[in-house]
């Protein structure tokens, strides 16, 4: 069974409709088996020691460098 909310609105100013809207809220079913989360193990993951370092960098294969500048010539 799936849940919703409606509201209707009608806004009217001496007696003449202004303005008409609408908004709905759609909630899915609950699908819950009473079986719990199963987590992803995360140590699976990481890569190199587990003191908190990150994994090794690896140095660069290309390094360009740009100057800009302006020349009177």
């Amino acid at each position: 069974m799936k849940r919703e909310t409606i509201q209707f609105v009608v806004e009217a100013k001496n007696g003449v409709v202004e303005q008409v809207g609408k908004s709905s809220i759609s909630e899915p079913e609950t699908n819950f088996d009473h079986k719990g989360i199963k987590w992803f193990d995360d140590s699976k993951l990481l890569k190199g020691s587990r003191s908190g370092a990150g994994p090794e960098q690896k140095a660069p294969v290309v390094s360009i460098k740009v100057e800009v500048g302006v020349s009177l010539g």
